[in-house]
């Protein structure tokens, strides 16, 4: 299992646009990858999984990825979170 994290640096927290383009990249991906905010995980692949974490502006996430491309995911999501 991989994990990071990111600050979410979006003035209104993660809202339905970053949301959708991480449901996007996730969905790339055959490992199981979740958000986890104050104590609540989300289904990465799920929009509505991310967007009932109610993530705001200035919160630190932890994204886990668990699979056979974990490796591969990582390096892209690790990427990827930084133009959000």
């Amino acid at each position: 299992m991989k994990s990071f994290t990111f600050n979410v640096t979006d003035p209104v927290g993660l809202h339905a646009r970053p949301v959708a383009k991480l449901v996007q990249e996730a969905n790339q991906f055959c490992s199981d990858i979740t958000m986890h905010y104050n104590e609540q995980v989300g289904n990465m692949k799920s929009i509505f999984g991310i967007l009932g974490l109610a993530v705001p502006s200035n919160a630190t996430v932890e994204i886990q990825i668990n699979g056979s491309d974990e490796a591969y995911a990582y390096v892209h999501l690790t990427s990827f979170v930084r133009t959000i």
